[in-house]
């Protein structure tokens, strides 16, 4: 029989919502090998929905090859206290079903964050004496204090504290999405050895099906949004977050209002949204940035063949210099140069294959971002056709990265 492999984060989703389907992608392919269960939340963190009937506590539905273990939690709008109740009554009913299912898995894996589904994950391994290996997307509680502010000496930074390390300590092994937080992990003196890197990256069997329908889509698109032919469009797509900062993007469109071709689409949903949306209507910018809201994941391949080059938008603080998102992939397919707003591990991912650089409005001379847009509009950086396909096909394939995870979790398992 079959070993049995359970993976959970409360994030995760199917293909149909706008976000990353890193571990739905995993779970079909690790279904070849392995009797696969992947956890979720039935509220969807993305679209602010319910996928079944909001009482739901506990729901199976067939996948690809696996199981997907819905997990019922309240509604929530924010960042305010319900989400944190979210994330808690999630951990809370994760670790009474995870202790009353009937099979008994052979590998438990936790993504954090948040980090309390990551620590109900242990609990269910070390009751169900199994082998658990923690998966690090985001360093927590780092990001909460950089990001939000939230000082160490608050309670519940010190609870997350206590969290991590005890996660740290009984994960058999631990999963690292970045070369930074690889190299954070060893810093806070976990072993090398128990270590184990696997970056975001991409199905290719969804895109081939879907880039040459795409393709076809750019002017009907561009056309429906009133851009001229000689219009250089700028996309972000992404989340409209605290994190995100896509105020650097309304302020760096503000000082090229009259390079009147440069234009701004920003597409996606966050609690930040409205707030750009005024911001653009108050400095008289609205001919200039638009914003869209979500788009499907099977749909937001049209929306990216309307640039002609793409933003990676983030705060500019040390923990982002660590990330390496998602959405860099599926840009990285469009042969279009991309910018990233942060050094670190994304510029060296566009200065590594030359498909784009690094900037900023705190910088000055070439790395201002004014003045690399201009340059990624004057054409100083071309892709080569094909060249993104080459480069994931190489680097960031998904179902590559499945099959090397199947095997280490064998050894481990």
């Amino acid at each position: 029989m079959k070993k049995s492999i359970w993976i959970i984060n409360q994030y995760s989703i199917t293909p149909e919502y706008p976000a990353s389907t890193r571990h739905y992608e995993l779970a079909k392919y690790l279904a070849r090998e392995f009797r696969v269960r992947l956890f979720g939340c039935n509220f969807i963190h993305h679209n602010k929905k319910y996928r079944f009937y909001p009482f739901t506590i506990s729901k199976e539905e067939k996948m690809e090859g696996f199981i997907f273990q819905w997990i019922g939690a309240n509604s929530y709008k924010g960042n305010g206290a319900l989400r944190s109740i979210n994330m808690l009554l999630f951990s809370f009913l994760l670790l009474l079903v995870g202790l009353c299912k009937r099979d008994r898995p052979d590998v438990i894996i936790g993504s954090s964050p948040p980090l309390f589904t990551a620590f109900s994950s242990l609990l269910i391994a070390k009751l169900r004496r199994t082998h658990f290996v923690l998966e690090i997307r985001d360093l927590w509680p780092d990001s909460l204090v950089q990001i939000n502010g939230v000082p160490e000496n608050k309670r519940i930074v010190k609870v997350m504290r206590w969290m991590e390390r005890t996660l740290y300590q009984h994960a058999d092994r631990i999963i690292a999405l970045t070369n930074g937080i690889y190299s954070r992990l060893l810093e806070k003196g976990i072993p090398e050895e128990k270590v184990y890197f696997l970056p975001n990256g991409i199905d290719m069997d969804t895109f081939n099906i879907n880039v040459k329908l795409h393709a076809s889509k750019r002017e009907q698109l561009r056309e429906e949004l009133h851009y001229q032919a000689d219009d250089f469009v700028f996309v972000y797509a992404g989340s409209h977050g605290p994190a995100n900062d896509l105020y650097q993007i309304i302020d760096a469109a503000e000082q090229l209002k009259e390079k009147n071709h440069l234009k701004f689409l920003l597409i996606g949903y966050g609690p930040e949204r409205e707030n750009l949306i005024k911001a653009v209507a108050d400095r008289k910018l609205t001919d200039k940035v638009t914003l869209l809201p979500s788009v499907p994941k099977d749909q937001i391949n049209d929306y990216l063949t309307m640039a002609d080059a793409f933003i990676i938008c983030l705060k500019n603080i040390p923990l982002f210099k660590d990330a390496l998102p998602n959405k860099l992939f599926d840009y990285i397919l469009h042969d279009k140069p991309i910018i990233s707003t942060v050094n670190g591990e994304i510029e060296n991912v566009l200065t590594t294959y030359k498909i784009g650089m690094y900037g900023s409005l705190s910088e000055r001379g070439n790395h201002h971002l004014v003045n690399v847009l201009k340059a990624v509009a004057n054409h100083q950086i071309h892709c080569e056709p094909g060249q993104g396909l080459e480069i994931i096909q190489m680097h960031f394939s998904r179902e590559k990265q499945a099959r090397q995870l199947a095997e280490w979790l064998h050894q481990l398992s």
